[in-house]
């Protein structure tokens, strides 16, 4: 599996998928080449925050509950699933 993460938010990602897979999913995340420049509007200010996204790439036995668990913690960080 594998797709696009914000840069704040991987070292919780990384967490997250250990504790929910106990250790089985082997995660790169590659840092270095940030992919994509999305720009959001604050609600409040009406700035435009430039907001970076990273490349991830997990590695997993095809297990049906193991897939699933991944796809949930997925569904919560990641806004497109590859």
């Amino acid at each position: 599996m594998s797709g696009l993460i914000e840069k704040n938010s991987i070292a919780s990602f990384k967490r997250l998928l250990f504790r929910a897979t106990k250790g089985k999913v082997l995660t790169k995340i590659c840092e270095d080449a940030i992919v994509n420049y999305s720009t959001y509007t604050e609600i409040h200010d009406n700035n435009k925050v430039h907001k970076s996204q990273c490349v991830y790439i997990l590695v997993l036995q095809d297990t049906p509950l193991l897939k699933a668990k991944i796809l949930k913690v997925k569904e919560i960080f990641c806004d497109k699933l590859y």
